[in-house]
């Protein structure tokens, strides 16, 4: 069981760093009226060549990275004091587990 805990603790903390070390580069993107994933890969044969965003297949809503929806969900605004806060919570929780 010691094992076990220490273990999973380790997990914990090594998916807190990756997060916090990952924080400015953008891996997925998100429909918020479909919820379709694309990989930013794929988001790139999706710019619109009137508005120079990033648009859905399928409803050709507007996609939004995942971390600005994670923010935006957490913190309610997806600005950048939103990530800014999200970044400190997560440094936060990372100092008391270790």
């Amino acid at each position: 069981i010691h094992d076990v805990v220490r273990y999973r603790l380790h997990r914990m903390k090594k998916k807190l760093k990756d997060e916090l070390d990952s924080r400015n580069t953008i891996q997925q993107y998100i429909c918020p009226n479909c919820g379709r994933r694309y990989s930013a890969f794929d988001a790139l044969q999706l710019v619109s060549m009137t508005d120079e965003y990033f648009h859905c297949e399928s409803c050709n809503g507007e996609l939004i990275a995942e971390s600005d929806k994670l923010a935006a969900d957490e913190m309610g605004d997806g600005d950048d004091n939103a990530r800014r806060r999200r970044r400190e919570k997560l440094k936060d929780m990372l100092q008391k587990m270790e």
